[in-house]
């Protein structure tokens, strides 16, 4: 079955050194997905950061504004702190991301690693979407920023 998407691009945690143990096996896992991908049709690009991390040098490279203008999808592979992190920046694009979880809990990144595969197929290769509302928030005296928040909140499906 093929996918929706024609343009995708995967994000993964990054904050590994490159030669560890967590990097080798974040670059398997991203490869195994990007070839996932691939099989379905979907043309593959890795998040720029995500790239020099892992090492894949056979794809396609893109910062987050990149992926916004030019990516269908943005598929994350991490925790919610990956999710979060990219959330902020592809937020003004209207990208659509989808979560893999290879964190500890995934409440944003809510497909488990090892089902990925069946959760794409089994939903006629679109899976389950709904929006999740990003809102920006500056609290301070008029006029001067004293702080500033990102925020998420859970839409109706």
């Amino acid at each position: 079955m093929k996918l929706h998407f024609r343009h995708v691009a995967l994000v993964g945690k990054y904050q590994y050194p490159a030669a560890s143990t967590a990097a080798c096996g974040a670059r398997k896992v991203l490869d195994d997905i990007a070839h996932f991908l691939h099989a379905q049709g979907c043309e593959v690009a890795l998040e720029a950061q995500t790239a020099a991390t892992s090492g894949l040098t056979q794809y396609d490279t893109l910062d987050a504004e990149a992926i916004g203008k030019q990516c269908d999808l943005g598929l994350v592979v991490g925790g919610d702190g990956t999710m979060l992190s990219i959330g902020r920046q592809l937020a003004r694009f209207g990208t659509p991301l989808i979560g893999i979880n290879q964190g500890r809990l995934g409440f944003v990144t809510d497909i488990p690693l090892e089902n990925y595969r069946a959760k794409f197929v089994s939903q006629g290769g679109t899976p389950d979407l709904y929006m999740r509302y990003h809102y920006k928030v500056t609290v301070g005296p008029t006029g001067e920023v004293k702080r500033e928040f990102f925020l998420y909140a859970d839409g109706c499906r």
